[in-house]
């Protein structure tokens, strides 16, 4: 996909990669669920999302990398209407992505703090007195608290930072968009033979077949 020029990159997610991934989806979701079968997991646990988020994330880069082409070649920049519908959506899409990322990287936490918590009860305390047990309780307690991020959090960290940054640019741009309308600066167009629900529903029709929120 990255090798194609931005022009072919659109229609080749939605002739091939999109379709692909829409199958992935339903697939991840009954791996999940005989992956929590087979752990033996009690009955009252939550099935696992590990395979249904990473999916979902791939899934929501690849509407946000169709979308952005759109914007990138200019497909979008007939009138203020398309532009703010392209905007618009692409705001819900990394909304969306930065809320999964969010939800897997608490996961990983969860799963972090769980290792570290049956290390520390397979770990034999020592039983000198109670003054020196404090002590080494309370350098415990700092020991947790001081564990260096990895590599791999650092990288987390910045991406969520970058999306963060490019929603608010997002609706800023929407709202500046508004704003123009109300002063009467941009005129609000009307149509005899469609409306603007019904472009919105033709411009973003290939999406239609995800799940997705209304």
């Amino acid at each position: 996909l990255r090798l194609l020029n931005r022009n072919r990159q659109r229609s080749f997610i939605e002739a091939f990669v999109l379709s692909d991934w829409i199958s992935l989806q339903n697939e991840a979701q009954l791996v999940d669920l005989q992956n929590h079968q087979q752990t033996e997991a009690t009955a009252d646990a939550q099935p696992s999302t590990m395979f249904t988020r990473y999916v979902l994330t791939i899934l929501i880069r690849l509407m946000d990398r169709y979308v952005t082409m759109g914007l990138v070649v200019g497909l979008v920049h007939n009138n203020h209407h398309d532009l703010s519908f392209a905007l618009w959506y692409r705001d819900f899409l990394l909304s969306a992505l930065h809320q999964n990322l969010a939800l897997m990287r608490q996961a990983k936490e969860a799963a972090t703090a769980d290792e570290m918590r049956k290390i520390e009860a397979s770990t034999p305390k020592p039983t000198r007195g109670k003054k020196k047990h404090s002590k080494n309780k309370q350098n415990g307690k700092q020991n947790k608290l001081e564990v260096p991020l990895s590599p791999e959090d650092v990288e987390d960290n910045y991406e969520l930072k970058i999306l963060s940054l490019k929603r608010n640019l997002c609706r800023k741009t929407i709202q500046f968009l508004a704003a123009l309308v109300q002063a009467g600066i941009l005129n609000a167009k009307s149509f005899e033979f469609t409306s603007l629900e019904r472009i919105f529903d033709k411009r973003f029709e290939i999406f239609q077949s995800i799940r997705q929120p209304p």
